[in-house]
């Protein structure tokens, strides 16, 4: 979901968090343009980050913090996106709009 080649190590943890199960070649060219492992599609990788928000977020209030946890997922998104912004006491959707405002350079 997120590029492991920006120099920040994350715990194994957390590395739960940012795995995305590819299910076909199609999902892999789009979040890798051209098959290039080097290229990142930024729009898909926010589809993801939203989709996955909303993962932990439903998890959350189904099971509590039992698997995952708003503390890890905030780690691996401020590691991926090379902030300390999000905070655990943020929403949800303030977290989302912080997501999307940074993809799309809004603020």
């Amino acid at each position: 979901m997120l590029p492991g080649s920006n120099g920040k190590i994350l715990d194994w943890y957390d590395l739960m968090y940012n795995r995305v199960n590819w299910r076909d070649k199609d999902k892999k060219q789009k979040a890798h343009p051209r098959s290039n492992f080097h290229l990142i599609d930024k729009e898909y990788q926010l589809v993801c980050l939203m989709a996955k928000s909303r993962t932990v977020e439903d998890y959350i209030n189904t099971h509590g913090e039992t698997f995952y946890t708003k503390r890890s997922f905030l780690n691996v998104v401020n590691t991926g996106i090379d902030c300390n912004d999000l905070q655990e006491n943020d929403s949800f959707n303030t977290i989302r709009r912080y997501i999307h405002n940074r993809y799309n350079n809004v603020g």
